[in-house]
């Protein structure tokens, strides 16, 4: 049976204001407050003062995170925003105006070290154009927690026609198999964030960070990327970054695209 952790946690969070320490709410009503060690093995350990206190997953109705999700301090409105290529992005005609959303920024980019973990990170951005697709600014990860660590580093709306940006400062996690008759999911986690005022118009933006332990060599690394959906997309990218020496193989099926392809050499 899958155990689902934090199916309220927003609904504690948000309009709470900044927690101040790590919170688990039990099924029984009660509640144990420190920082939380550890949330594996089917259970959660939550240590204040010297005390550590054990419960088990099952026993948990929801988590409260005191580590909001950071924000860059000088980026409050439109005006302040630095990256150019965004700007240039959020200034262009939607592709498609009937799609409910397009992808605006999809830059995927790898990075592999001699032992064989990796570091990948995630830059998207979305735009919203009809109400259908104001659920995409319900941003949800999904990891192994036995070979991998994911969070969000950032998460906002955009809105050019106001000037105001809107940060997501917290997030919800669920625990157990998604498909509970395959072992290799048996402990797979979900992120979510619910980025606040993601409205037709505005432009949801993430940035999200995956590391993985030593690969598996059974199955050797494969950063895959689709460039073409039905989904409008204005720019996709994918760069892998490796140890020097390593042989890429670049494999391309059905490309009805132009493709602008580019390599290079870093020191080390």
């Amino acid at each position: 049976m899958n155990r689902w952790l934090l199916a309220s946690c927003s609904l504690l969070l948000l309009g709470t204001g900044t927690v101040r320490a790590d919170r688990v709410f039990l099924n029984s009503g009660e509640e144990l407050e420190g920082k939380i060690l550890s949330l594996d093995q089917g259970t959660v350990q939550v240590k204040k003062g010297e005390e550590v206190n054990t419960a088990l997953l099952q026993e948990v109705n929801a988590l409260a995170f005191a580590h909001p999700i950071k924000r860059p301090e000088d980026e409050n409105s439109v005006a302040e925003l630095k990256d150019a290529e965004l700007q240039e992005l959020l200034a262009a005609p939607p592709l498609d105006p009937d799609a409910p959303y397009e992808v605006l920024l999809y830059d995927e980019a790898w990075t592999l070290a001699p032992d064989g973990s990796s570091v990948r990170r995630v830059h998207q951005v979305l735009r919203i154009l009809k109400e259908k697709g104001m659920d995409r600014s319900n941003l949800e990860l999904r990891y192994l927690a036995s070979r991998q660590q994911a969070r969000f580093l950032m998460a906002r709306s955009i809105h050019p026609g106001t000037g105001r940006i809107a940060y997501a400062d917290t997030y919800t996690m669920k625990d157990g198999a998604v498909y509970s008759q395959y072992a290799r999911y048996d402990r797979m986690r979900s992120l979510s964030v619910p980025v606040p005022e993601g409205v037709p118009g505005s432009a949801v933006e993430s940035l999200t960070e995956y590391r993985t332990s030593a690969h598996d060599p059974r199955y050797p690394f494969a950063g895959r990327m689709i460039f073409r959906t039905e989904v409008p997309r204005q720019k996709v990218r994918l760069s892998v970054r490796v140890p020097g020496g390593t042989q890429l193989i670049l494999q391309e099926l059905r490309l009805p695209v132009t493709l602008k392809k580019t390599q290079e050499k870093t020191a080390g």
